[in-house]
């Protein structure tokens, strides 16, 4: 594991969040936006102390599957991972990228879905 020290030091560290922050902070969010009956959005930013908070870079929202899929072993990853390329192809542009400003308002911060909301979020895939 690394230490706060390590992570926060004069590097940028980019992390790509499922959820469409400011709205959605927290690890469960994909499940929020399902309940919420939202497309599933991941944001990438470069990190603070705190919790998913810092300039953001890009957001890009996703369609919910349209079979239930297991969101955390193939979702999550997967749109994740498209979203840190694009991510990383901005960065690697010569011409200055436009940063996303928080100009938004938050509403309810999210933590840790509670596993029988997990499966009611779970149940709503393909419902829309």
């Amino acid at each position: 594991m690394l230490s706060n020290d390590h992570v926060f030091s004069n590097k940028k560290n980019i992390h790509c969040h499922p959820g469409w922050l400011p709205l959605e902070r927290g690890s469960t969010t994909i499940y929020y936006s399902l309940l919420n009956q939202r497309d599933i959005s991941i944001t990438s930013f470069f990190m603070t102390r705190r919790i998913d908070d810092g300039k953001m870079i890009l957001r890009k929202s996703f369609p919910s599957p349209t079979k239930k899929v297991d969101i955390d072993i193939y979702v999550d990853p997967a749109v994740r991972s498209l979203v840190l390329l694009q991510t990383l192809k901005l960065l690697q542009e010569n011409e200055p990228i436009d940063i996303i400003e928080d100009t938004e308002t938050k509403e309810v911060e999210y933590y840790v879905i509670h596993p029988i909301l997990k499966h009611l979020a779970i149940d709503l895939i393909g419902s829309k």
